[in-house]
Formats: C-alpha cells, sequence, structure tokens
C-alpha cells in the first residue's frame, strides 16, 4: 500500500466517521410535542393525586394497559 492509498484510506474513514456521528446527533423533530405531552402528563398526575414518574413511550403504554385490566 502506497503512501498515497494510506492517506485516501484514512481520510475516508474520518469523512465516514464524521458523517456517522452527524447522522446520529439528528436534532429531534418533535421535541415541542414532546415537551408539551410531558408538561399535560404532569398535570394530571397533579390533579388526580398520583405521584410524577417519567416513563418511556413503551412503559406509559403498558402501564394505560395495566389500569384497564380487570384482572
Amino acid at each position: 500500500m502506497g503512501s498515497s492509498e494510506t492517506v485516501f484510506a484514512r481520510t475516508s474513514a474520518a469523512l465516514s466517521c464524521l458523517l456517522l456521528f452527524a447522522g446520529l446527533r439528528k436534532p429531534n423533530l418533535n421535541r415541542e410535542a414532546s415537551k408539551k405531552a410531558l408538561e399535560h402528563k404532569k398535570e394530571i398526575d397533579k390533579r388526580l393525586g398520583r405521584p410524577f414518574i417519567q416513563t418511556n413511550p413503551y412503559e406509559g403504554c403498558v402501564c394505560a394497559c395495566q389500569s384497564f385490566c380487570f384482572c
């Protein structure tokens, strides 16, 4: 492998890593909606006298399903 091929390979790898990290740090397009939903959830929990527990969407779905289960 020649000197120019090594430089090309390193440059290519560095550019690939840069593009990968830029793609992974893509901004959350629903940031405002997520904040609004979290505030709404806090209000509901306060109104119902429950402690506020922050959950991810999957956990929220499981909790909602458990509250409707009459087992």
